[in-house]
This record gives structure tokens, C-alpha cells and sequence, in this order.
């Protein structure tokens, strides 16, 4: 299975209504159809979350948002069409396999949409695992990215040998936003002195911020169209603004891996 299918198996809804149900998936079948895809300005937000998790998800990037004055569109990257193709070619396998098998077949596509798992975590990273190492209960997982990016993940040994890890796995690495600390550049995380605890640091420029009366919402880009999104309490961001540079640090024990099947 290539990366960028192994990716979308992650994300797959198995009925073909599901599919096309599917945010992401939707604009990247809508996006195929077009050099670019005008965007409303009142679904910019989800089709701006679409190219961010298409681009985190496949191992190289798959969409660009074309910014506009009144909304703006997507255009799909060469291999983002090639996956849109794949897509297409599973919407009609399925819909051939319901045809011919009939209603049992369509229970038995329900109950694996049941048991396939989406997540609310705003940051999703595809990534292969590097190395494994630790002792006792703990297993340190490091995790390279795109661009030579790395993170640091903790696991039980016990999860270790239930995802079946072992270096060169493909993993989804998933980040809660509000686990995000946002530092300034040089500052250091106060959490470090616990030489116990293991820190992620990634490095990037706010490309958007979103608040209320409690949190802000910063979109920082990471570099190698990758995406990151750090929820961060009002008062502790007060001040920052697009084109900053800022580090997010975040625990290895912040890091949820997932596996396909």
C-alpha cells in the first residue's frame, strides 16, 4: 500500500454515501474536477482544514489553498489528483460490491464504518517510526516526519507489541491542540527541568490566529507543508501575530499513535 492510500484508508468511510459525507474526502473529489476550486468565504474555515490534513496525512503534500479576496480555492498537487483517481476507483469498487452481494454485504460495511475511528484531534501527522527504546513499562517512539522533521512519543510496551511497532512502520501520530505550549524562540519550557519527562519541540511561523473570550486558535506552519494547531489560554498568547516565529512544546506522552486494521 502506497503512503498517501494508507493515509486515506485511515480516514475512509466505507459506504459510498459515507464517503462522499467525508470532509476532507469531499473537497478533494470536489477539487479534482478544477484547476482550482473556488471556495465560499463561508466554508473557507472546513476547506482550509481539508488542504491542512490532506498535507499532514500524506507523505508529501496534497492540496495548496489559493488565498482570494472573497473566499478562496484549492488546487490539488499532481499526487493529490493521483489519490483523488484512487478514491474513485474505491467509490465504484464498493458500490459494484453492494450490487452484486446484496444486503448482508451493506451490514457488513455499516459495522466496519462502526468500528472505523475519527478523531477530534486538531493535529494528525503521518509518520514512520524511526527508532524504539526505553525500559521497564516505557517505550520512547521516535517518529520522523516530513522534511526530517522528528517527534518523541511514550507508549506502554505493552501498546508497542499491540500495534506490532518496529522501525519503518507507518503510524498517524495524533496531538490534541490544547496540549500545544506556545513559546517564543530561545524560551524554554519549564516542564524540562523533570529530566523524567520528554519534551517535543517544533518550530514554526503563525500563519493565522482565531480567539474568544478564553483561548486563542494559532495555525502554524511548520514548514514542508506541514500544519499545526496550538489552542492556547488568552492570556499566555496575548501579543503574538502572523508571521511570528513560535515553538510549540509539547510531552511525548501528549502523542497518541493510530496503525490501520
Amino acid at each position: 500500500m502506497s503512503d498517501d492510500l494508507f493515509s486515506l484508508s485511515l480516514a475512509r468511510r466505507t459506504q459510498r454515501e459515507e464517503l462522499g459525507n467525508h470532509q476532507r474526502l469531499r473537497w478533494l473529489q470536489r477539487a479534482t474536477q478544477v484547476d482550482v476550486l473556488p471556495v465560499r468565504r463561508e466554508d473557507t474555515e472546513s476547506a482550509q482544514r481539508a488542504v491542512r490534513e490532506l498535507n499532514n496525512l500524506g507523505s508529501e503534500p496534497l492540496a495548496e489553498w489559493i488565498a482570494g479576496d472573497i473566499g478562496g480555492g484549492i488546487r490539488l498537487t499532481p499526487r493529490g489528483r493521483r489519490l483523488s483517481v484512487a478514491l474513485l476507483v474505491m467509490q465504484q469498487a464498493e458500490a459494484r460490491l453492494l450490487k452484486q452481494l446484496g444486503g448482508s454485504f451493506a451490514d457488513d460495511l455499516r459495522l466496519l464504518d462502526r468500528v472505523t475511528v475519527r478523531t477530534s484531534a486538531r493535529n494528525q501527522f503521518f509518520a514512520r517510526v524511526e527508532a524504539i527504546g526505553g525500559e521497564a513499562l516505557q517505550e520512547e517512539i521516535v517518529l520522523r516526519l516530513r522534511g526530517e522533521l522528528r517527534l518523541h512519543a511514550m507508549l506502554t510496551r505493552s501498546s508497542v507489541e499491540a500495534l506490532e511497532l518496529k522501525p519503518g512502520s507507518e503510524v498517524v501520530a495524533l496531538v490534541k491542540a490544547p496540549a500545544l505550549r506556545v513559546l517564543q524562540p530561545g524560551e524554554s519550557d519549564p516542564r524540562g527541568r523533570d529530566a523524567a519527562l520528554i519534551l517535543n519541540r517544533l518550530e514554526g511561523v503563525v500563519r493565522a490566529l482565531c480567539s474568544d473570550e478564553h483561548y486563542v486558535e494559532l495555525m502554524v506552519d511548520l514548514g514542508h507543508g506541514l500544519t499545526a494547531v496550538a489552542a492556547s489560554p488568552l492570556a499566555v498568547s496575548r501579543g503574538l501575530a502572523c508571521g511570528e516565529r513560535v515553538i510549540l512544546s509539547f510531552s511525548a506522552s501528549d502523542v497518541i499513535l493510530g496503525v490501520p486494521g
